[in-house]
């Protein structure tokens, strides 16, 4: 069986601290001056964590991608409903007269029409 952690250095230089759980405990750990006293000197704990943050960004494991539900691809279009084979032969003559209708309006206008140059 293995037992053994992996174990993460402190990438502050000159520090010998091991992180047995990944990184957990970082921000406690960077913002402790005693730790560190000449690495961030000046900037109280919220500072350094972010100091800390900007010196080392390889110390963090990448951000996951994450598609939040906003940006996910829109819903899809739901399917036509099933129709009876009478429901789409209606359907279907429906929109032969209405294409005859438009036809017989477009033969009846008298409307010039420009022609380009």
């Amino acid at each position: 069986m293995n037992n053994s952690k992996s174990l993460t250095k402190c990438p502050i230089p000159g520090c010998n601290m091991l992180f047995s759980k990944g990184i957990l405990g970082w921000h406690t750990h960077a913002g402790n001056v005693a730790a560190h006293p000449y690495w961030a000197a000046g900037l109280d704990s919220e500072a350094r964590k972010a100091q800390f943050a900007i010196d080392f960004p390889d110390f963090f494991p990448p951000k996951p991608f994450v598609v939040r539900k906003s940006e996910a691809r829109p819903p899809s279009v739901s399917p036509p409903p099933a129709w009876s084979m009478r429901e789409l032969i209606d359907q279907t003559l429906a929109n032969l007269v209405e294409m005859e209708k438009r036809m017989q309006a477009a033969q009846n206008d008298t409307t010039p029409m420009l022609l380009a140059k």
